[in-house]
């Protein structure tokens, strides 16, 4: 009840399932959570996803079938609920780099690294705000829901990146690129740049005669 806290796990799973003409996809993604007090929320997600699909690299090679499977990047959470009747939210969420997004597949003497879509990463941390808002009428109630996320790199302690020694060694001489600390933009160690991203959504629950939220 309102005031209690700690003492309980909540525990959701959520799966998605995706299938096409040459490829499918497979994610599970737990999610656990506590509530410290009754209006704070914090909560961590352990994906996990697997891929199967067709890839050809270039026109003029045929295609061959590629699978990938695993951990993906796990994220922290955060909630607050705003003002006594909890119609406002804020929320926070960081992603860190746990899964791999850098798998290769093919022969010992040309592995290539598969696209992006079969990799478990981004190899980026992404921070995510968030802002939800409900406003109850006298017919339904109105949602309103507006996020900003934001990808970024960091290698705080070494400053190295593994790849320099292998993928970016020829253009070494035209500068340090890809030995940094920090790097407030979403580009990983592969060169594969992530843009930030907005989002937003409005949806209205209308009451039948019940006074129950019928649909939106």
């Amino acid at each position: 009840g309102q005031g209690v806290s700690g003492g309980y796990l909540e525990a959701e799973v959520f799966t998605k399932y995706n299938v096409g003409q040459n490829f499918s996809a497979l994610s599970v993604n737990p999610h656990f959570s506590i509530k410290p007090t009754w209006d704070t929320k914090v909560g961590v997600t352990i994906p996990f996803m697997s891929h199967r699909g067709e890839v050809q690299y270039r026109s003029n090679q045929n295609p061959a079938d590629r699978s990938t499977g695993g951990l993906g990047d796990i994220s922290f959470d955060f909630s607050k609920t705003i003002g006594s009747g909890g119609a406002a939210s804020l929320s926070a969420s960081l992603t860190i780099p746990t899964g791999q997004y850098d798998i290769k597949r093919g022969t010992d003497a040309g592995k290539e690294i598969l696209p992006s879509s079969f990799q478990k990463g981004s190899g980026l941390y992404s921070l995510t705000l968030g802002w939800d808002y409900s406003r109850d009428t006298d017919k339904g109630i109105w949602l309103y829901s507006l996020s900003y996320t934001h990808p970024f790199a960091m290698h705080l302690f070494s400053g190295e990146n593994e790849f320099n020694d292998s993928y970016w060694k020829d253009i070494r001489k035209h500068g340090d690129r890809f030995k940094y600390r920090f790097k407030p933009y979403g580009e990983n160690d592969l060169g594969a740049f992530t843009p930030p991203s907005i989002g937003g959504s409005v949806a209205y629950g209308y009451r039948g005669r019940s006074g129950i939220v019928q649909s939106f």
